[in-house]
């Protein structure tokens, strides 16, 4: 039992088998895609189909009630070899007389087809080849079949053989590059495009050919089981299981990777829009509140409304092909190839001129934000770190010299016990002779006797520890010790595992081996209730020693009531 349909010819209804009609659709589509580049084409076509009109009539007059494939095959025999049609007849000869209608409407016909296209394959006769999927002989998608006929190989077999090796030793790595391939790669739908797959001339002959070839091909496929079983054969079997579970993983991965990249387009999109249309949207950089108005008022408004744009798109183009993916009804048709290549080309739009102006905004934003954290952390003049200055003030310290002093000194170490462990680090930010400082932190204190204990790391002289009262008045002034290993006793003796102490004139200092820490405890005498200023620093005038160093810490500074 067969599928029966009527057609329309010029006019004229004819009842077909919907595999008769499908040859002749394949048929006609072949003629007008052969001669669309040639001059007069059209009406080249236009004549075929009517003479194809013709006989179909001739049969309906015959008592045919339905045109079936042999039909069909017949006609496209009777109309005659289409090679003939690129023959131009040679001048001063004519074309001899024929018996039978069939030559007849041959010689009729030849006339329209008198002009000889250009030649659309290499001088040998051979066409270039093309690299296709091969339909007809797949396992899966035909990549490894059309790859065979590209390289040259007879037997797609020995590429299946070697993949399936390289699938198990990749593991199964192999398949994300067939499933590629078998995106990129076009299916030969057509029987140009076969032709072209296989290097052979593109001539209305061949087309001719290889369509009935195809046709054959399919009647003796459905016609022998042995056929059939021989397509479903051990080897095809076995590599569709393996393709099955590498699908799975190749799915997984795939998937895996577009939830991360929406998840990540989301995250982006969202977040920068929002950072961009909302004036009161604030951010904590560094310890510095700053709102986004403040930081895009160096952005132009037409970059911020591109970047918005941008990821608008970005976001939403994905979203509406996987929402229509998802509802598309079969019922509906689907999108067009042009509407396809405008929604692609719209994504890449959006999707450069974010990033582009992304990275503008980004670069100015970075600028502006510089600016501001130097304005809000620079204090008289002197320019630190936001966390240098919580640190400064958290111990007391002010500021009353810096220069040439790197800008972050705050620092975290192992330190010795019952020590700080965040201390202030000065170190010169590039000649050590263009590093001065003077730092202090004053205390309310009563009349008595006090000792003054701290911790200090010092790699060179000139570094002095002072405190003066309320009138300006020096009450101590103490050279803080470069630190220096303590030296080995003598040969023979063990090495002294306790801290070196020593004691002059109450300056008592304990040399730690732990980080090359030095505690100092220092006595001084106040004679009349107020505040004292305790200060660090390297004036040459304060000192009796030269500078030489470039660094020194100080931690745990403490007054104590003797």
């Amino acid at each position: 039992m067969k599928k029966n349909i009527t057609v329309n010819i010029f006019g004229t209804l004819y009842p077909i088998d919907e595999d008769a009609y499908e040859l002749l659709q394949k048929y006609n589509d072949n003629m007008r895609r052969y001669y669309s580049q040639r001059e007069g084409g059209d009406e080249i076509a236009d004549d075929v189909e009517m003479r194809v009109a013709e006989l179909l009539t001739e049969l309906r007059q015959s008592g045919v009630q339905a045109i079936t494939i042999e039909h069909i095959t017949e006609i496209i025999n009777r109309i005659g070899d289409p090679q003939q049609m690129d023959e131009e007849p040679t001048s001063g000869t004519t074309p001899p007389p024929y018996e039978n209608t069939t030559s007849n409407e041959q010689t009729n016909t030849n006339s329209a087809f008198n002009a000889t296209p250009p030649p659309p394959y290499n001088d040998n006769g051979s066409e270039s080849k093309k690299l296709f999927r091969d339909p007809e002989d797949r396992i899966l998608g035909g990549v490894l079949s059309g790859l065979s006929h590209y390289l040259g190989i007879k037997d797609p077999l020995i590429l299946r053989i070697i993949v399936v090796v390289l699938f198990f030793a990749s593991f199964s790595s192999l398949a994300i590059l067939y499933i590629i391939g078998w995106i990129l790669i076009p299916e030969a739908t057509t029987p140009e495009d076969r032709l072209r797959m296989h290097g052979k001339p593109v001539t209305a002959k061949a087309i001719n050919e290889e369509l009935m070839r195809g046709v054959n091909s399919a009647k003796e496929f459905v016609n022998k089981p042995q056929t059939q079983d021989a397509a479903r054969g051990c080897l095809s079997v076995f590599v569709k299981i393996i393709a099955v579970f590498a699908a799975i993983i190749a799915g997984i991965i795939i998937i895996s990777l577009l939830i991360g990249l929406i998840g990540a387009l989301i995250g982006i999109s969202f977040g920068t829009i929002g950072f961009l249309s909302l004036p009161d949207f604030h951010v904590n950089l560094n310890g510095i509140n700053i709102s986004s108005e403040q930081l895009l008022s160096s952005v132009p408004t037409w970059m911020t409304v591109v970047c918005i744009i941008g990821w608008f798109g970005v976001l939403c183009i994905p979203l509406f092909g996987l929402l229509r993916a998802i509802f598309h009804s079969k019922d509906h048709p689907g999108m067009n190839k042009a509407v396809k290549i405008g929604l692609i080309a719209t994504w890449i739009a959006c999707l450069a001129g974010a990033i582009t102006t992304s990275g503008l905004i980004a670069r100015k934003v970075s600028k502006r934000f510089i600016h501001i954290e130097q304005t809000q952390n620079t204090r008289d003049g002197v320019y630190l770190t936001g966390r240098s200055w919580d640190l400064l003030t958290k111990k007391g310290w002010e500021v009353m010299q810096f220069e040439g002093i790197q800008e972050d000194v705050e620092a975290w170490g192992e330190v010795p016990e019952n020590m700080d462990n965040r201390y202030i680090h000065l170190t010169t930010a590039g000649n050590p002779n263009d590093m001065h400082y003077d730092i202090f932190q004053e205390k309310d204190l009563n009349p008595g006797k006090y000792a003054i204990d701290c911790w200090v790391n010092a790699n060179g002289t000139g570094n002095v520890l002072y405190i003066l009262d309320t009138e300006g008045n020096e009450l101590l002034r103490a050279e803080i010790p470069m630190y220096e290993t303590p030296e080995k006793e003598e040969a023979g003796e063990e090495d002294s595992s306790e801290d070196e102490t020593s004691e002059t004139d109450d300056i008592q200092v304990n040399s730690s081996p732990l980080q090359n820490w030095t505690h100092m405890v220092q006595s001084f005498t106040l004679p009349t209730k107020g505040v004292i200023k305790i200060g660090l620093t390297n004036k040459s005038e304060m000192s009796t020693l030269p500078w030489n160093g470039d660094r020194i810490d100080i931690a745990s500074v403490k007054v104590i009531k003797m």
